[in-house]
């Protein structure tokens, strides 16, 4: 009876964890300079970033002027060089990855096609369908927003135009 008991505890316990590391959607892979992450739980703090810290779903990533900083997600498949004076904010769910360009610029390298989860990137003008593809995106400018893709497939669509685009090759689009 003991022994089933602690089975049950064990499976209880593995299965928490798992839910547990579903918020997670990656880590700091590397800082420099002054990089804060905003949390969106109870506490709503604002903590300075830390090689290996967690970036949980729904948490805001500000690197400050003259710093940058790559963040990879936990499955390998996105990795992230936000720019300085950038600010983006990254939700997880079971199907999908949503990163959002609240300002600035960063680039983004998605790849391993075997991993079916969906990436995309919401701008000021555009909304960005990742496959495995490379790109720079910056919302800097007030009128429009600057995408170079890097040989890969990407979908864009104007947020407010309903205009699509599909780019297989570099171009700044």
């Amino acid at each position: 009876m003991k022994k089933l008991i602690i089975k049950i505890i064990t499976l209880n316990l593995l299965l928490l964890t798992g839910f547990l590391e579903a918020r997670s959607f990656g880590y700091i892979h590397s800082i420099k300079g002054n990089v804060v992450i905003e949390t969106n739980d109870e506490k709503n703090l604002s903590l300075v970033a830390i090689t290996g810290r967690k970036i949980n779903d729904g948490y805001i990533i500000d690197v400050k002027d003259a710093s940058h900083c790559d963040i990879y997600s936990n499955d390998k498949r996105t990795f992230l060089r936000l720019d300085p004076n950038t600010k983006i904010k990254i939700v997880e769910s079971q199907n999908t990855r949503e990163i959002y360009l609240l300002e600035g610029s960063f680039y983004v390298s998605n790849r391993n096609p075997e991993i079916s989860k969906e990436t995309f990137i919401f701008s000021n003008y555009a909304q960005i369908y990742l496959t495995n593809s490379n790109a720079w995106v910056s919302s800097k400018n007030l009128f429009f927003d600057q995408i170079y893709s890097f040989g890969s497939k990407l979908d864009i669509s104007d947020k407010y135009k309903g205009f699509r685009y599909s780019a297989d090759y570099t171009a700044l689009i």
